[in-house]
């Protein structure tokens, strides 16, 4: 009985057909995947990678940024999970030009639950 063939695609490559970019097209889209401890960027092109670079800097490393500045500029602690849901919204590259959160915490001083609105303005 054969075998059945597998394709490998890397990561950039899958995530580029998954975005719907024009991969086949003679002309360049970047990609940039970024995952809990590493991020890949990656510049695909008539269905192959022309470039790719790797660093060991991921999405963990931005959770814990958005605790960091929610925590010094609102004292308000929120969590892993919270800051996950905040990255998520306003990491979107669609042109939206406002972007708006909810998260609630604890406060810092007080130890009671806060509820916080964190908007984010984007250039356009």
């Amino acid at each position: 009985m054969p075998v059945p063939q597998r394709r490998y695609r890397p990561e950039p490559m899958a995530a580029a057909v998954g975005a719907g970019l024009p991969v086949h097209e003679a002309r360049g889209s970047m990609v940039l995947d970024i995952g809990g401890g590493t991020s890949e960027v990656a510049v695909v092109s008539l269905n192959g990678i022309v470039y790719a670079a790797s660093v060991r800097m991921g999405g963990d490393k931005f959770d814990e940024a958005i605790i960091q500045y929610v925590r010094r500029n609102y004292g308000i602690l929120i969590g892993e999970s919270t800051a996950e849901r905040i990255k998520i919204e306003i990491g979107s590259a669609y042109p939206e030009t406002k972007c708006m959160k909810s998260p609630s915490g604890t406060q810092s001083v007080r130890g009671s639950t806060a509820r916080l609105y964190l908007e984010f303005e984007r250039d356009s």
